[in-house]
């Protein structure tokens, strides 16, 4: 429901007249918004130009004596950016203007008759008085209590079924009827142990249609639609007030090849080669593989979607190598299998018999597997782009140190295999071109060995293009680490520098941080820091995620708020988009070749409320059961 008088249509029935009352003045009043928006500039006498806007002070009247009495009936609207007058709007017969276009002075319309008369009509129907159908008033009341009852029971399966990505509808919507779905299964469920529900069914299930029951599909989708809508606001709510975010867009196609798009949001409150083995297609096959293996690791396919399912496929293979090359041998001469399974396996045998292949395997064996702990790592929500700037920069020395270990490689695959050698390269050496230019010499033919010739041509290019793409992935990470890396070295770092950093700071962040204001910060909790109890490493360096929460804990973010600031923007910074790959996992499972036909809308909410499911479970729907509980309830016949 809006909370906007913008949104109320020109002409009242009665029982929308009713509503609004019983909802109070207080529901619309959005005194707390930004009125920024109603900005109006205006000329004075002299010809300069002022510009005011609606304060939040208008929502108080002071009186003669000095004391302060709220205006609730005054309304605001963040759509119309007009004010409103509560009262007015319902019940007078005048057309004043402040009671629809908000023009006239506040105080001219709080003292003119309409409105007074107005509020008084106001006060005594709020209190039921003088009501014409107060009979009719108290069955209704009664009757909407009965219904808020179910509504509740209702929320509560509708909870327990989006936050668990769960299938509500069935072949059929009838009570007993074995294919009538989650939704009403969970209901008929529940009655057995609850009589409330249990008379209810008994008494509207499959009453048919004109008769209310509230278990039909239809109520349930008018509810998905409203609770997905609040859970929406929480978020909306939360980052309102964290007003720094940053956003991580990615998409994918549905089961139908709808193209769904999903936005990560971070923020603080309060970032296709496949290989596969002839095993996994025959179970006979498959014994003789784990028989080999023994209590090694089973091999694994490649996933298209799953980077870390490449480093468990070489660990596997790596841990496993002699085994599964036993394996293939047996295959390529066992006679009782097809000629084609033989000689594949048979290829096989002989490349995994190469020392080239077993280095390789070596080698990505220890490089995937650093790799993909980097990866969990920074798939974490709390990492911070700090820590994951030194853990890309690591993973780089990493690369480095593998490009020097070839020997121990060597050696490794040599301690498995100490028959394996280099594939004799002496009968298919190139001879080098003999064209030279004028005044040159003959050209030497340079002759490499088996182990050169792997070294320089396929092991150090490898390492070399991992090097390279890394620091080329790792450079944006760098650049912000840079321009907020001053934060973690506020014990240690020189005056001239903070000045520098500080200047360059709030010249790319101008809108948001004073430079002077940043710097006497910045020296001031530096001497605050030397007396607080916060971890640094050997070189006096700290983590910017502890140093926000120093502030935080300490309660001083307001003696530094610029500082605040800028930690509240760095520590909103989007670190990888993993999150927006395990929203599609979601997405899988809500929309899938049952639920195919689902519409855009409900696939909205109801991937939000699982994806969210932390959001839904803490929020109380109780307004949206009143609400939904006053506007569908009908009058009966006294």
């Amino acid at each position: 429901m809006s909370h906007d008088p913008g949104d109320w249509a020109a002409a009242f029935t009665e029982e929308i007249r009713l509503f609004w009352i019983k909802k109070g003045p207080e529901f619309f009043q959005n005194k707390d918004n930004d009125f920024l928006e109603t900005a109006r500039s205006y000329k004075e006498a002299n010809d300069k130009i002022k510009i005011r806007h609606l304060n939040k002070s208008a929502f108080v009247r002071t009186l003669q004596n000095g004391e302060k009495v709220n205006r609730k009936w005054l309304l605001y609207s963040p759509l119309k950016k007009s004010v409103y007058c509560f009262s007015c709007c319902l019940l007078s017969s005048s057309n004043a203007s402040f009671s629809s276009s908000g023009k006239k002075l506040i105080l001219e319309h709080e003292n003119s008759l309409a409105h007074r008369e107005s509020l008084t009509t106001y006060i005594i129907r709020s209190k039921n008085v003088g009501t014409v159908d107060s009979d009719l008033r108290s069955q209704y009341n009664i009757e909407i209590g009965y219904w808020k009852d179910v509504l509740k029971r209702i929320v509560s399966v509708i909870k327990f079924l989006a936050s668990r990505g769960l299938a509500f509808r069935g072949d059929n919507q009838t009570i007993g009827s074995q294919s009538n779905g989650n939704y009403l299964g969970c209901l008929e469920l529940l009655s057995q142990f609850d009589s409330f529900l249990s008379e209810h069914i008994k008494k509207y299930g499959n009453a048919g249609k004109g008769n209310p029951s509230y278990l039909s599909a239809n109520i349930c989708n008018e509810f998905i639609n409203a609770m997905g809508k609040q859970v929406l606001h929480k978020i909306l709510a939360e980052l309102k007030t964290a007003k720094y975010y940053s956003i991580s867009v990615d998409s994918t196609p549905d089961y139908s090849h709808i193209d769904q798009m999903t936005f990560i949001v971070r923020y603080t409150y309060g970032g296709p080669l496949i290989e596969t083995f002839t095993f996994s297609f025959s179970t006979h096959r498959w014994e003789i593989m784990k028989r080999c293996l023994g209590s090694n690791k089973v091999l694994k396919c490649l996933s298209d979607t799953r980077w870390s399912a490449r480093a468990d496929a070489v660990s596997a293979l790596q841990k496993g190598y002699k085994q599964i090359l036993e394996a293939l041998i047996i295959i390529a001469q066992d006679t009782n299998q097809p000629g084609e399974t033989r000689y594949e396996a048979h290829s096989l045998s002989k490349k995994m018999n190469k020392l080239e292949i077993v280095i390789l395997t070596e080698m990505w064996s220890s490089i995937l597997s650093r790799i993909n702990k980097t990866n969990i790592a920074l798939q974490k929500k709390d990492l911070t782009l700090d820590i994951a700037t030194k853990l890309l920069t690591s993973l780089v020395d990493f690369f480095y140190n593998v490009r020097n270990e070839f020997d121990q490689y060597e050696f490794t695959a040599k301690e498995k295999f100490p028959d394996a050698d280099y594939k004799d390269v002496s009968q298919r050496a190139r001879t080098r071109s003999s064209r030279i230019a004028f005044f040159d010499g003959p050209t030497e033919n340079v002759s490499l060995t088996g182990k050169e010739k792997f070294k320089v041509e396929t092991y150090l290019p490898i390492v070399d293009t991992l090097i390279t793409q890394l620091k080329k992935r790792s450079a944006s990470y760098n650049e912000i680490n840079q321009r907020f890396g001053f934060f973690s070295r506020l014990k240690i770092i020189s005056s001239p520098e903070l000045q520098i950093s500080c200047k360059e700071f709030a010249k790319f962040y101008h809108y948001d941080v004073n430079a002077e204001e940043l710097k006497l910060e910045c020296i001031h909790l530096t001497q605050y820091l030397h007396k607080a109890d916060i971890l640094t490493n050997e070189n006096g360096e700290m983590q910017i995620s502890e140093l926000y929460k120093l502030l935080q804990n300490d309660k001083i973010e307001d003696t530094f708020p610029n500082i605040a600031i800028s930690l509240r923007i760095f520590l909103s910074l989007m670190v990888t988009n993993c999150s927006g790959e395990r929203s599609f996992s979601k997405l899988n499972r809500i929309k899938n070749e049952i639920r195919s036909s689902m519409t855009q809308e409900r696939l909205n909410y109801l991937s939000l409320m699982s994806i969210e499911s932390d959001v839904l479970m803490k929020l109380d729907f109780e307004e949206v059961i009143e609400d939904f509980a006053r506007q569908k309830s009908r009058k009966k016949p006294l």
